[in-house]
């Protein structure tokens, strides 16, 4: 949620020579991201925030096919995305918006990447 210790934390996990993946739970960071891409994550998203949220924060990114995104929103304890049909539903619009590496944060249960697999081998 905070920029600068995922700055640092990218620039360090950079040192290894591993791909990183770096990911904000926070509104209004979207935009922000573009700067832990400089610092060589090769991919950038959001986690930890309700669907919905997570489409508009991709959104807010820029093109995909310049930086790779990912989402893992939480699936929430009520609505459409509590159910896992509901999630995979959700989660298949924002791979729609350019997200390639796709699963699940806080409230997310091996039914709902189960379906959310079945979907992405079709």
């Amino acid at each position: 949620m905070d920029l600068d210790d995922l700055l640092l934390a990218t620039s360090l996990a950079v040192d290894t020579g591993l791909p990183v993946i770096a990911q904000a739970a926070a509104p209004g960071m979207a935009s922000r991201l573009k700067a832990v891409k400089g610092r060589g994550a090769a991919v950038i998203g959001v986690n930890c925030i309700p669907p919905a949220r997570a489409a508009e924060m991709l959104g807010e990114m820029g093109d995909p096919a310049k930086s790779p995104l990912s989402a893992f929103p939480s699936a929430a304890s009520s609505g459409p995305d509590r159910d896992p049909t509901g999630f995979a539903d959700l989660l298949m619009t924002l791979n729609l918006k350019g997200a390639r590496l796709i699963g699940g944060c806080c409230g997310t249960t091996p039914s709902h990447i189960r379906e959310l697999a079945r979907r992405v081998r079709r």
